[in-house]
């Protein structure tokens, strides 16, 4: 039994500001399915279950991640 497909788009942006000498920092912000768009997962796929065939659970959500760096 194939399950519906999969879509997702992730995205990173990051930015280095330079200090004094050779340290930096580094800001980053990170995006995971970044449009929100709802991922099912496989269809139950035992034969003998009520359940057969039916969709009862998604991936995860959007999800954002921001990072600072400091490098010297």
């Amino acid at each position: 039994m194939r399950g519906p497909y999969f879509w997702q788009i992730d995205a990173v942006a990051s930015k280095q500001i330079a200090l004094v000498g050779r340290a930096r920092f580094e800001f980053r912000i990170e995006a995971f399915n970044l449009l929100n768009r709802t991922n099912f997962r496989a269809p139950n796929a035992e034969r003998s279950a009520n359940a057969f065939g039916t969709i009862t659970s998604t991936f995860d959500p959007r999800q954002l991640q921001l990072g600072f760096k400091f490098l010297w």
